[in-house]
């Protein structure tokens, strides 16, 4: 299996994408069953952000799984906007973005877990 090409649109963005697909390589990749990714998941005025353990940094879209991490990080984050720990299954799909061209989105497909903590 290859790992789709993504365009490179912002230079930060791309790293992360790539480092979310390397991360998944090897287990389904992006196009068959979804993996399970860790990062810290932010929340912040109807803007979420994942930071996945192996670098970069990526929004998340709103669909799929989306709400039940939304859901999970009220209930544990210690406060507004302060990052929680996530592991979850999820894929890199490239979306149309607010401002500017589209760009690499993390598609949440399932929550594994929420809470306190950092990457190792």
């Amino acid at each position: 299996m290859t790992a789709p090409r993504l365009r490179p649109v912002l230079p930060g963005l791309a790293l992360a994408a790539a480092a979310l697909l390397s991360a998944c390589a090897g287990t389904g990749g992006t196009d068959g069953p979804t993996d399970v990714s860790s990062g810290r998941f932010i929340y912040f005025a109807d803007a979420a952000v994942f930071e996945p353990c192996t670098g970069g940094r990526l929004p998340v879209a709103q669909e799929a799984a989306y709400i039940d991490l939304q859901r999970a990080y009220l209930d544990a984050a210690p406060g507004p906007a302060e990052p929680v720990l996530a592991r979850l299954d999820g894929r890199v799909e490239v979306r149309p973005s607010m401002e500017g061209p589209d760009r690499p989105h993390l598609i949440v497909d399932q929550v594994v877990s929420v809470g306190a903590g950092d990457c190792p």
